[in-house]
């Protein structure tokens, strides 16, 4: 016999809302993440921003690579959360918070 956890059905309904908070996370980092890729590889925006100067080549590098790290970084703390909410694991959900 499976025991229900405590608090019963408002338990479950901030279980389900932490979950779907992680989940926009885990997408909003995911969407940073790609952008970051796309702009990084695409050769049409590289080819505009050598027009303008090196200088902007290398400043357009650098906030590609931040927007890669921070996405990454996002998209493992999201991972984190839904995993943690929908498993009711207490370590993911320390690391998370």
């Amino acid at each position: 016999m499976v025991r229900s956890p405590p608090g019963g059905g408002c338990f479950r309904t901030l279980r389900s809302i932490v979950f779907l908070l992680n989940l926009c996370f885990w997408l909003s980092g995911l969407f940073v993440l790609i952008l970051g890729l796309w702009l990084l590889l695409d050769r049409s925006v590289n080819d505009v921003l050598t027009a303008n100067g090196p200088q902007t080549s290398d400043h357009f590098s650098l906030i590609c690579y931040l927007l890669i790290g921070t996405g990454t970084l996002l998209t493992l703390i999201g991972g984190l959360g839904c995993c943690g909410a929908w498993r009711l694991n207490q370590g993911m959900l320390t690391v998370v918070s």
